[in-house]
């Protein structure tokens, strides 16, 4: 092999290797840019993901008082239905006291204690009395 085969090759070698050089440089290039992108991308998400949980905590709390106003609401509403039926059960006892029942029928029919029962009846001898 003469000198001028020898410097071709070595120049075309030379050559390859700046051409292997600009493309793995390239690559480079674009890896980086693509994990910059990546990079941004996952910030990005991690935000969106910040703001999700906020607002899921909030809507938790939100809940829990919308919870304990129902609890609150179904506490007054049982609160008054039973006085309702308290004042009805009552009504009901005089209505039998005036028709003559006696103390131990307002008790069985109406559930009064014996001295809620005693007191109707009283009550109701002196509506017949005056």
């Amino acid at each position: 092999m003469d000198n001028a085969t020898v410097l071709l090759i070595m120049a075309g070698a030379s050559g390859l290797g700046v051409i292997v050089s600009m493309v793995a440089a390239l690559l480079m290039l674009r890896w980086r840019r693509r994990l910059i992108d990546q990079h941004a991308e996952v910030t990005e998400l991690k935000e969106e993901l910040r703001a999700l949980c906020a607002g899921a905590v909030g809507a938790d709390e939100r809940v829990g008082r919308v919870e304990q106003r129902t609890r609150r609401l179904k506490e007054r509403q049982e609160r008054l239905e039973s006085r309702d039926n308290g004042e009805r059960l009552y009504a009901q006892a005089i209505r039998m006291a005036r028709n003559g029942a006696g103390v131990d029928e307002l008790i069985s029919v109406c559930g009064l204690s014996s001295s809620e029962a005693d007191l109707i009846v009283m009550m109701h001898r002196l509506d017949e009395a005056s």
